[in-house]
């Protein structure tokens, strides 16, 4: 295989669009989106497979044009799917986004089981604490928010919880208290109290340069404030207090999102 360019690199510091060269001579398909995960690198690959690697494993990698012409997958969102009117009008509504058609394109394929369910939490986070497309997010987070699962309750309380801020905004009080009461079914008053935050983990990916890493941190705490905002009863934070709480990192997400 005649490839170019070839870069001996750490996991942690390889890019979307790159490739990652084997030791037999093959190559992998072309990373379309990196997800860090505490100190793991985790690839989705163009061609559906998924690659996982500590971050500080040497790769040898190389940029895709630079290597045989393979095109760029684009996930495919399956016609099926209850969801898929919604899911591909979600996908025209931000053209050119590998992560929302990656998560798209994952939830047509089935929401109503713990990895569906936590895809669709992300997928609403994404749509509105990157993008800041509220109506969307709200019509994703509907997909879940009758769910009964226990095995997704975390998800579930995320997106009750992105589904609650978003009713507040737009004054939908009916909404706000049926978001809150589905919360008030499993109230755990020390997760109330003392939640654990993520500055720790925020500061370490920036000191890293990892920015991927550090918006999925921020995103994960965000949504964390929410739940525990849409819930209420906590004995550590008002609802004002919360609520600048959110706000501000709400702010600080998409400020250091518009770096990428």
């Amino acid at each position: 295989m005649d490839i170019q360019s070839v870069a001996q690199v750490r996991a942690g510091d390889v890019g979307e669009g790159y490739r990652i060269l084997q030791p037999d001579g093959s190559a992998t398909a072309a990373i379309m989106t990196i997800e860090w995960q505490d100190e793991r690198a985790v690839f989705w690959l163009d061609d559906g497979d998924v690659w996982e690697f500590p971050r500080d494993r040497m790769l040898s990698a190389f940029w895709h044009e630079d290597g045989p012409d393979v095109p760029l997958h684009v996930p495919a969102i399956d016609a099926g799917s209850p969801a898929a009117g919604l899911l591909e009008e979600v996908v025209a509504a931000h053209p050119g986004d590998a992560e929302i058609r990656r998560l798209a394109a994952q939830l047509s394929r089935g929401y109503a089981n713990p990895p569906g369910i936590e895809g669709v939490a992300d997928l609403a986070a994404e749509l509105y604490l990157r993008l800041d497309d509220a109506p969307h997010a709200a019509a994703v987070c509907r997909l879940v928010t009758g769910e009964r699962s226990a095995d997704g309750w975390t998800w579930i309380a995320q997106a009750l919880g992105i589904a609650h801020h978003l009713a507040a905004a737009a004054g939908d009080t009916v909404l706000r208290a049926q978001c809150r009461e589905r919360l008030r079914e499993r109230v755990v008053q020390h997760q109330l109290d003392r939640p654990i935050l993520y500055g720790d983990k925020i500061a370490a990916a920036m000191a890293d340069g990892y920015l991927d890493s550090e918006l999925a941190w921020r995103s994960i705490e965000i949504r964390k404030l929410m739940t525990i905002r849409a819930t209420g009863g906590s004995q550590t934070f008002t609802d004002d207090v919360l609520d600048v709480m959110i706000a501000e990192r709400i702010t600080e997400l998409r400020r250091r999102a518009a770096a990428q």
